[in-house]
């Protein structure tokens, strides 16, 4: 049972990290947490300590667990290496793709596109957010390597931190016409043009982050609105 309730906690605080519904380099009260989620002090505790293996979580010595903050210098670095680890999975991918893989792609891609991007409240959707991930896994599901998709999903799961910072101040329209293009130059594998757009489509979340900081203006939670997050 606390293997089940482990788990069940881990996905829980793992979505509201991400979603920064848990804000960035807030602690993380183990009893409270339990009391939540219904489940055992030592269940929070084996999800924590998955979390903080995952990077989404510090571990404090004497001090508990906090969420990993986040920083500017922290987002330069990330952009870079995603983008980095991102090409080389999609060069292999591109490379070694077969018509199974079109398939996938292509599946995942029309999902994708039926679910609107935002709410009827005007927040980013839950349930494109999971198919917008379904899609970007397909497009490197042939790559060939497990430590690869390993390294390339904690690296796009600290991304979607920041993207959920920012990414009710784009467009809907231009969010599909970019992976619209995406689509169509993985599927012509046509690898010049896929690394230009995962470029594009990567800097534009480090851009809006750099746009909220330089503009003075308070950076909140799209999970809840009235918490204030700090980024330097």
């Amino acid at each position: 049972m606390t293997g089940i309730q482990s788990r069940s906690v881990h996905g829980t605080l793992r979505d509201q990290i991400i979603k920064c519904a848990l804000a960035p380099d807030s602690r993380l009260a183990i009893n409270e947490i339990a009391a939540q989620n219904g489940v055992s002090p030592g269940s929070v505790r084996e999800a924590l300590a998955r979390l903080s293996a995952e990077g989404l979580v510090v571990a404090e010595a004497y001090k508990g667990y906090r969420v990993a903050p986040i920083s500017l210098k922290d987002l330069e670095d990330l952009t870079q290496t995603r983008i980095d680890i991102e090409a080389l999975a999609l060069e292999r991918s591109l490379a070694k793709g077969d018509l199974e893989w079109e398939l996938l792609v292509t599946s995942e891609f029309r999902r994708m596109m039926a679910q609107p991007v935002f709410s009827a409240d005007g927040q980013p959707s839950a349930e494109w957010a999971t198919l917008h991930n379904r899609y970007h896994n397909a497009l490197v599901s042939a790559c060939g390597s497990d430590w690869l998709l390993k390294m390339r999903q904690m690296l796009f799961e600290q991304s979607e931190r920041y993207r959920n910072l920012t990414i009710s101040s784009i467009h809907e329209a231009a969010i599909r016409s970019e992976h619209e293009r995406l689509t169509a130059a993985a599927l012509a594998r046509d690898l010049d043009a896929v690394l230009t757009i995962l470029r594009s489509h990567l800097q534009k979340t480090r851009d809006a982050v750099l746009r909220l900081v330089e503009s003075g203006q308070p950076i909140v939670s799209v999970e809840n609105g009235n918490r204030l997050i700090s980024i330097a």
